[in-house]
């Protein structure tokens, strides 16, 4: 069974995916602020106790960032969903583009408040801080990239570079599901656990959109 996404056809479980992946990002970031950080460090600390009681301090401790990249990076998912309706940049495309408009700073934000936060104070030590320049910068860079698409009218290359924005964003989602059994599971310590689980979360991410944008040129060929 598929259904429309932005122009393309996707499959249904890709925004199933996508949902709960944003669901899961939006739950983490913003529990903070409802039961207030000693209640975000003990839930926390269910999952990941050494990340929770040294890293969540040194976070607290840069407030400016931390909510540059929490409140900001809550906006840009939800931003992000919107852009993938298909329904309403068919029935509404002046808002589809200042959706897009929208997107954009607020991705930058995001990707170099996380580039500070992870190579100044990363938890993991350099090998956390570099996986979190690169896909910082990487995210930048195609969404950039995906403007000046959109603005050539290029728009069937505009959804995918989109799509590979998207999917570095929804990146320290797919990070924190693969970061509890690395350390759980397989006895990686948690500072080792932290910077795999940032390699895997987002090229997994990047190379389940890689393997969508591949069958749907292949699809397109084909019709």
């Amino acid at each position: 069974m598929r259904t429309r996404v932005d122009g393309a056809m996707a499959p249904r479980w890709g925004r199933g995916a996508a949902i709960f992946l944003a669901v899961g990002l939006l739950v983490f970031a913003l529990h903070r602020y409802v039961g207030g950080f000693d209640l975000h460090v003990r839930l926390v600390g269910l999952i990941a106790r050494e990340f929770a009681a040294v890293q969540l301090p040194v976070i607290q401790s840069h407030p400016l960032s931390e909510h540059l990249h929490r409140l900001g990076g809550s906006l840009l998912v939800l931003t992000g969903l919107l852009q993938f309706h298909a329904g309403l940049r068919r029935a509404r495309p002046r808002m589809h583009r200042a959706i897009g408009l929208t997107y954009v700073p607020l991705a930058l934000c995001a990707a170099l408040s996380g580039i500070y936060m992870g190579a100044a104070h990363p938890f993991g030590g350099v090998r956390e801080a570099v996986p979190s320049v690169v896909f910082g910068l990487a995210l930048i860079w195609v969404t950039l990239f995906a403007l000046v698409l959109a603005r050539r009218r290029r728009f069937d290359a505009h959804r995918e570079w989109m799509a590979r924005s998207y999917a570095i964003v929804l990146g320290p989602m797919t990070i924190r599901i693969l970061y509890v059994p690395l350390w759980m599971l397989c006895g990686l310590p948690e500072t080792e656990a932290v910077w795999v689980s940032f390699w895997l979360g987002w090229l997994t991410n990047l190379a389940v959109v890689e393997a969508w944008i591949r069958g749907r040129r292949s699809r397109a060929r084909g019709a």
